[in-house]
């Protein structure tokens, strides 16, 4: 078998070597596991898109209240924050989840969406899921044991739509800001299940993890006119064309499996004006895509933006220039979003595959960097002076074995294996433990 027929499923089965802490916390998962895909169906049937999720949050605070945590909700617009307190003083550790969803129809089945056009495409629903498991099986572990530290765990509303709307992390870091929390933070946790990787592989590595992700928008406009005029009347429709032909040019996407390294630069939408006649030159037309930067160390990523800026412009300027008599005109404005996650804290990274290790028989890692943006970027970015480190890890959620085959994200076939949710749990708990009993 290849890797992508391998059979992967959550086992709680370990050898002689699993640690007391491990085996205990994986009986505790196995116990709820039924419970937490529950939970994710429940979510999964009522999509909601950043900063409408309301039933989700309502849902989240009632489970941790129910948990015996400090509660605040509204934060950020939706989001919520648990406080899990220590019995002992400790670190500070996070745990964050994304909980929106997106614009996309989902096809019939048992457990859809009722929300007509929006779904859980990407897989926040599983993410809500496995971090409310966490706050169990610490709860649960506190209760016993005690406690170092405290836990938070964060539920931020808005990560999908963080570069058109403002992001939904950057607003509950404000409130932790405000409230004085967030310079008592030691560390972050964080997953994203990944429905393009088979079960039992495991998305980590040191350095750049995600890209950072922005929009541009170029808009082209002149006199409009009768379109027999093509010698006397700019185009902005064919002007548009030559100026997206020549960024993919630039870029990489004009021929299968070409691009530049490291940079995405790929227009995704062609407009023009509000008219579909065809024997009008419209007076303005409009085009724009997105910009993955991945290709960036510490300190760069800045230039490399604005070099890609400079670079767009200076390809629209040229495409119109030599319209200019006709009084055409070429504006190119930028979106800014998230930045890249990167892995700062080697530490972290060796000891967050050693608890991939032990939980997963036979892991598979893979260390590729995809150009994928999340706003989880800015819980680990220098903030104030203070950059805090923190693990963003993806797990393969595919199982051919189950008939559940690699999909894409944010589309309609997108599906998990849902058994990868107490696999995420299992990781996310002992992970925060171990960090949480780490000798000074």
């Amino acid at each position: 078998m290849n890797e992508h027929e391998r059979p992967k499923k959550f086992d709680k089965d370990k050898s002689k070597e699993t640690s007391e802490d491990l085996e205990r916390i994986m009986r505790r998962v196995e116990e709820m596991a039924e419970q937490l895909i529950e939970v994710r169906r429940d979510i999964h049937k009522h999509p909601e898109l950043g900063f409408n999720e309301h039933r989700t949050a309502r849902l989240i605070a009632e489970r941790l209240n129910e948990l015996g945590l400090e509660v605040e909700e509204g934060v950020g617009g939706t989001g919520v924050i648990g406080t899990l307190k220590g019995t002992e003083p400790g670190p500070t550790v996070a745990v964050r989840s994304d909980m929106d969803a997106l614009k996309v129809q989902e096809p019939e089945s048992e457990h859809a969406s009722v929300n007509e056009g929006i779904m859980h495409a990407c897989g926040h629903d599983a993410h809500v899921a496995a971090t409310l498991g966490v706050a169990e099986v610490l709860a649960n572990e506190k209760k016993d044991k005690g406690q170092k530290g405290d836990v938070l765990f964060i539920f931020q509303p808005n990560e999908e739509r963080a570069v058109e709307e403002k992001s939904g992390a950057v607003a509950m870091i404000k409130h932790l800001i405000r409230t004085g929390r967030w310079d008592k933070i030691d560390a972050f946790f964080a997953h994203h299940v990944v429905a393009e990787m088979p079960r039992g592989t495991v998305r980590m590595k040191e350095g750049v993890v995600l890209a950072g992700s922005s929009r541009f928008n170029v808009q082209i406009s002149g006199p409009g006119g009768h379109a027999a005029r093509v010698d006397n009347v700019p185009n902005p429709v064919i002007l548009g064309a030559r100026a997206i032909s020549e960024i993919s040019k630039e870029y990489g996407g004009s021929e299968p499996n070409t691009s530049q390294e490291g940079i995405v630069v790929n227009p995704t939408f062609i407009a023009s004006g509000d008219t579909t006649s065809s024997n009008t030159i419209p007076p303005y037309g409009s085009f724009g895509g997105s910009i993955r930067i991945t290709k960036v160390e510490d300190g760069n990523y800045n230039d490399l933006r604005k070099n890609i800026h400079n670079s767009l412009r200076a390809i629209v300027s040229e495409v119109v220039d030599p319209w200019r008599d006709g009084h055409i005109d070429g504006r190119v404005t930028f979106t800014s979003g998230t930045r890249p996650v990167i892995h700062r804290d080697a530490q972290m990274v060796k000891e967050a595959k050693e608890v991939c290790r032990e939980v997963i028989p036979d892991v598979r890692f893979r260390e590729d960097v995809i150009p994928y943006g999340e706003d989880f970027s800015f819980f680990v970015e220098p903030v104030k002076g203070r950059t805090i480190p923190g693990i963003y890890f993806g797990i393969g959620a595919a199982n051919l074995e189950k008939g559940i085959p690699e999909s894409q994200h944010h589309s309609p076939s997108f599906r998990i294996d849902e058994d990868v949710i107490p696999e995420a749990t299992t990781i996310l708990s002992y992970s925060v433990l171990r960090h949480l009993n780490k000798e000074k």
